[in-house]
């Protein structure tokens, strides 16, 4: 049977699991290539926390509920920062190996890189809009 270990953000209880073997080799080795200093791909380090999450679980009733689905996770993490921190909590359970701080560089990373994604959404947009109203 795999470790477990409890987590209590907000009042609630999230218990982090070990990840098995091979499938935690995988999570690790993603995490790690999405945080080098060539840092750029979002969408696979989004994807690869997703992952580490389904080892995550909420307890409601003494019943584990796995976070393996973005409705779950919604629901139990009440803002994307419980989020983040739950995200660093079960990387940093499976990862002891890591130099301590790498996680939270690498999360540094993605809020920096926040800013420009937000004005380059926000300019395409705009763009689109304009490529609208040129129709109506």
């Amino acid at each position: 049977m795999l470790e477990k270990k409890e987590l209590i953000l907000e009042g609630k209880k999230f218990i982090l699991n070990k990840f098995p073997a091979v499938e935690g080799l995988e999570i690790a080795l993603k995490f790690i290539h999405n945080s080098s200093e060539k840092f750029k791909d979002l969408e696979s380090t989004i994807e690869t926390l997703y992952k580490a999450l389904t080892h995550v679980s909420i307890m409601i009733n003494d019943v584990a509920i796995p976070l393996n689905n973005k409705t779950l996770i919604n629901n139990h993490a009440l803002n994307w920062e419980i989020l983040a921190r739950i995200a660093i909590a079960i990387i940093e359970y499976n990862c002891s190996f890591l130099p301590v701080g790498v996680i939270s560089n690498a999360f540094d990373k993605v809020l920096e890189m926040l800013p420009h994604l937000t004005s380059k959404m926000s300019e395409e947009l705009s763009d689109h809009l304009l490529q609208i109203k040129k129709q109506l």
